[in-house]
């Protein structure tokens, strides 16, 4: 009856010294408690919002309805990457602004409330891609035998300015013109006449360029009569506003037809 006894006694010594031993070691994920297991996804932030501010920077939002945390940590993930910590912020704060970032790249987010050595699960955001709207609708109208004023629309809301181009005869573009924000017209001065010129106009930001609008070429001329762009020509016989073609031997005012 004794040595039973003694054996459950020692049995139950060595339970317990077990289950203590597990105890200490098990990691829980519980703010309030480290000595209890709580799921991860009760004290999660949610409801997070992603919106791109400029060609180079995106704002986070979200929410966190327990309030007994010590913070939280924002991971960003883009392209040609895994997820990276970015930012570790106070438990007051629920928005912080990602900057420097590339235009046309797809990021994801995601953040985690954090209670010590605790951390909860993510709360992740939709795929958003930055962007820099180009101008568009770049047109010419030609104000005198030397000026053609140049008009088009403003697409974004936070370029730094504009600058222009021109290009004279299908030659290279060079630099005309460089522009304050939200200016959407120009005059260039001092042009020649018989001469092609196109023109082009991007935004540019301090780390970013847009695409191009590009303009239908414009050629600045008197016609035969001397009217300043009449619509008056010559003829094959060089008879202005003359009636004269050539046939299809290339024989002005011939009568060659073709079979």
């Amino acid at each position: 009856m004794t040595l039973h006894f003694t054996y459950l006694t020692n049995f139950t010594l060595i339970f317990s010294l077990l289950f203590m031993c597990s105890c200490d070691e098990k990691e829980f994920t519980n703010p309030y408690d480290t000595n209890t297991q709580l799921d991860p996804n009760n004290w999660a932030p949610s409801n997070m919002q992603v919106e791109v501010l400029t060609d180079s920077q995106i704002k986070l939002t979200w929410t966190q309805e327990e309030t007994q945390i010590s913070g939280f940590r924002i991971f960003r993930h883009d392209d040609d990457a895994d997820f990276e910590i970015i930012a570790e912020l106070e438990a007051n704060e629920f928005e912080y602004i990602d900057t420097v970032l590339s235009v046309g790249t797809q990021y994801i987010y995601k953040v985690t409330a954090v209670a010590d050595n605790n951390e909860s699960a993510y709360a992740e955001s939709e795929p958003i891609t930055t962007e820099f709207p180009a101008p568009t609708n770049l047109t010419t109208t030609v104000m005198s035998d030397s000026e053609v004023q140049l008009n088009w629309t403003d697409n974004c809301g936070y370029e730094s300015g504009f600058k222009l181009e021109k290009s004279v005869d299908n030659g290279n573009f060079t630099e005309i013109a460089e522009l304050e924000e939200e200016v959407t017209e120009f005059t260039d001065t001092g042009l020649s006449l018989d001469v092609n010129y196109t023109y082009r106009v991007y935004a540019y930001t301090e780390v970013n360029e847009s695409a191009y609008a590009e303009s239908e070429p414009v050629l600045l001329y008197y016609d035969c009569n001397n009217v300043f762009m009449g619509g008056a020509e010559i003829d094959c016989n060089g008879v202005c506003e003359g009636t004269a073609v050539e046939d299809c031997n290339g024989v002005c005012d011939g009568t060659a037809v073709d079979n």
